[in-house]
């Protein structure tokens, strides 16, 4: 009995010496800090695109054994943003991202950082932010082959709601996320639709809506009090939920404004969807 004691004693110590680490900054070449209205883009893993060293800021990464002082994706995105506008970086590019598998972990993540000139030039995929308005330039894409000569479309915007998804422990905690985005690569326009600003409007106010959708998604996905039996089938409901509202604000957005075409309409809509936006 007395020996069992002691390994639990010895169990428990062990764990309590874990030490929190903090996040791993190497910042070689710091620039003039940005403003809160300069947009800082995010770079995928899996994006090939080459940055020239001459532009290279620093490093970041959690630390890769342990416990960070951030447990989940969200939180630690926050920190490295606001790393990079402190260091003057206005893209982060993703090296790698690792998910934790049990709610005992961290995600680990490691980036660098760079400033460029241009940063659409980098972009393949916007995620929403408010200082970030859609241009024209950022529809990057083709137009396919079965439109190229109907004219009804001046242009098309690739924008979904992507969410983590790894229900049995993250519903309830700091580790699921919901993110609006606009894929650049998907979304193309026509040559006109550069003279038509009001085109550009009706997509930057899709983007919007789906922006307000992602929050209330995200505001369903942080009730804490869930059973975890139940989580599963919890997070499928609000997903379907959410989904067949998004589909039927979205469907009621094009029609009510004509698909860009009523200015009017898309003024009271634009308000309507900023106002919720506010209060969430």
């Amino acid at each position: 009995m007395t020996e069992k004691f002691t390994i639990v004693i010895i169990a428990f110590l062990f764990a309590a010496c874990q030490t929190v680490q903090p996040i791993q900054t190497n910042i070689a070449h710091s620039q003039s800090v940005l403003s809160d209205e300069d947009y800082i883009a995010v770079i995928q893993p899996y994006d090939t695109t080459m940055i020239s060293r001459n532009f290279y800021v620093g490093s970041i990464r959690t630390p890769a054994k342990g416990k960070s002082v951030l447990k989940g994706f969200s939180d630690i995105m926050k920190i490295y943003d606001s790393i990079a506008q402190k260091n003057g970086a206005n893209i982060i590019r993703l090296l790698n991202v690792h998910y934790a598998l049990n709610i005992n972990e961290s995600d680990k993540v490691a980036a660098l950082l760079y400033r460029v000139p241009d940063i659409r030039a980098y972009e393949k995929r916007i995620f929403w932010k408010p200082n970030r308005k859609l241009v024209w330039d950022d529809f990057k894409g083709a137009i396919p082959d079965s439109l190229k000569d109907d004219d009804n479309y001046s242009s098309y915007a690739n924008i979904g709601i992507q969410h983590r998804s790894n229900a049995s422990f993250l519903i309830g905690t700091d580790r699921f996320f919901v993110l609006s985005s606009f894929d650049c690569n998907k979304s193309w326009h026509r040559p006109y639709a550069y003279f038509q600003t009001n085109y550009l409007d009706f997509q930057q106010g899709l983007f919007d809506l789906t922006e307000l959708y992602a929050r209330k998604m995200r505001q369903k996905l942080a009730d804490k009090n869930i059973d975890s039996k139940d989580k599963i089938t919890f997070m499928t409901n609000v997903d379907k939920e959410l989904g067949d509202q998004y589909k039927e604000a979205e469907s009621k957005y094009v029609m009510e404004t004509r698909g860009g075409a009523d200015k009017e309409a898309m003024k009271e809509w634009h308000n309507r969807i900023w106002k919720e936006l506010a209060q969430l």
